[in-house]
């Protein structure tokens, strides 16, 4: 699934890959001259949680956490049933 998020141009995009700490320990994001920003990720049965810290242009933080409920037998092509 592909995340797709928009901001101010210029703004920085940290991920949180510690499941929910708020460590900021993923891979960082450019927004582009529109401010959109794509996050590639893999989904894993049951809730997913993505967590965002947005860094602007002027210094401001903003945190975004994205849940999405994944069933593997909802993928296309999926075998179970």
């Amino acid at each position: 699934v592909t995340i797709v998020g928009h901001t101010l141009p210029g703004s920085i995009v940290l991920e949180d890959n510690s499941k929910g700490f708020y460590k900021w320990d993923g891979p960082a994001f450019a927004t582009d001259a529109s401010g959109v920003f794509t996050v590639p990720e893999k989904l894993t049965q049951g809730v997913n949680t993505f967590n965002f810290l947005i860094l602007d242009p002027f210094g401001r933080q903003l945190i975004r956490s994205y849940p999405i409920f994944w069933l593997p037998f909802a993928a296309p092509g999926s075998k179970l049933k």
